[in-house]
């Protein structure tokens, strides 16, 4: 989870290193509140894996996969503490997640991606709280249903991916050479 997480984050800052529009000043602000977002919800997501109990017919509890809590304490899942601090994350992620907004809707370029992380931001938190609505038990899936926990996980990638490109416009791109573009060009 962990590698794949900061496989996540490299390729979209690879893909911002080869990207020839410079960086503007303004966004330096976006891009480092992105970045701290990413870094607290890759603990909160490494946290669920640390946290998760096993369910009554044994199996792994859905807390693994989803990433986000679900805003209460899941009985058959590890201590307390532990699921309290990820709450306790998630919320500054919050305060940064907003940062991130609020900054990158300035910014013209930075628009449609943050309007994405706003988006799957509310979505991330309504599904969180339609979970905790509909019970958490001991059995199996703890009260998720597996289409509900996968639409929860995917959103929570698509935090993490808004985020990271968010993150990228923090580092601006280098200025490309003549020998770049030849050593891109496709051989014959």
């Amino acid at each position: 989870m962990g590698g794949a997480l900061v496989a996540l984050l490299l390729i979209t800052l690879g893909a911002r290193a080869l990207d020839d529009r410079p960086a503007a000043p303004s966004t330096h602000l976006t891009g480092r509140l992105a970045g701290a977002a990413f870094g607290v919800l890759v603990l909160v997501h490494l946290l669920g894996i640390v946290v998760a109990g096993r369910t009554t017919d044994g199996t792994s509890s859905f807390t693994r996969v989803i990433g986000w809590p679900v805003w209460q304490i899941v009985p058959i899942d590890g201590p307390v503490a532990l699921q309290v601090a990820r709450m306790v994350l998630v919320v500054v992620a919050l305060v940064l997640i907003v940062g991130v907004a609020l900054t990158g809707l300035r910014t013209p370029h930075l628009t449609i991606p943050s309007l994405a992380l706003v988006t799957v931001t509310t979505l991330e938190l309504c599904l969180g709280l339609l979970i905790g609505a509909r019970g958490l038990g001991a059995g199996q899936t703890n009260g998720i249903g597996p289409g509900l926990a996968v639409l929860y996980a995917v959103t929570a990638v698509g935090i993490l991916w808004a985020l990271s490109h968010l993150a990228s416009d923090a580092f601006p791109a280098r200025e490309s050479t003549d020998a770049d573009h030849r050593a891109l060009a496709p051989s014959r």
